[in-house]
């Protein structure tokens, strides 16, 4: 989303510049560019954080479960 509007601002940008310096068939298709990237970009959902990043390593197991109070349980030696 972010580099979508990176490119439409920096296309639009030119496009002008391209337009003044008389060179219109340039400056219309980075016009164009710009309006599309301009409208993507607005029209993408945010990501939520976490998205798009590696899955966290999956924790062991703790076992099976004692059934008697945590205060009655064996300790390991």
């Amino acid at each position: 989303m972010q580099r979508r509007a990176r490119y439409a601002l920096l296309g639009g940008m030119w496009a002008f510049f391209f337009a003044l310096f008389d060179f219109p068939e340039i400056a219309l298709l980075l016009g164009a560019l710009a309006i599309y990237w301009g409208g993507s970009s607005l029209r993408a959902k945010s990501r939520r954080p976490g998205q798009g990043e590696a899955a966290p390593k999956a924790t062991p197991s703790p076992g099976p479960r004692d059934s008697r109070p945590a205060g009655r349980r064996s300790r390991p030696r």
